[in-house]
């Protein structure tokens, strides 16, 4: 996460990310951030951009995937980004369709983003099969 307070100079936070960014296999970033990391956009790394209430997209072995998100109530944001993480790397774990796991990512930060914190919203693991039936 990009926070322009912890960065005094942005061509510093340009060079110090992309390096980091180009070491990940998988790397997570919000469309604002793009343009921080465009080394890293080339390659065979799976490049998740989240949209927040627009969505999602990931490009996988050169296709494009996009999934929107699921309407909610917002109660509190905090979380929701990683709560979309969490939920993105288990139905990769699972070995689900990039399409499925952008909708389980979705899916959990809707509940993390409709909670009243940041994980008490959030459903358990074994409840996330009958979840995705529904949504």
């Amino acid at each position: 996460d990009y926070r322009d307070q912890l960065w005094p100079d942005l061509r510093e936070a340009e060079e110090i990310l992309s390096v980091l960014a180009c070491s990940a296999d998988i790397l997570f970033v919000r469309q604002s951030e793009l343009d921080l990391v465009k080394p890293a956009l080339n390659g065979d790394r799976e490049v998740i951009v989240m949209r927040g209430a627009r969505g999602a997209s990931v490009r996988v072995d050169g296709v494009r995937h996009d999934a929107a998100s699921p309407s909610t109530p917002v109660v509190d944001p905090n979380g929701s980004g990683d709560a979309f993480v969490a939920g993105y790397l288990s139905a990769l774990l699972e070995h689900l369709h990039p399409a499925d796991r952008l909708r389980r990512g979705g899916l959990l930060a809707a509940f993390a983003a409709s909670g009243p914190s940041d994980w008490q919203g959030l459903p358990m693991r074994a409840e996330l099969p009958l979840l995705e039936l529904e949504a």
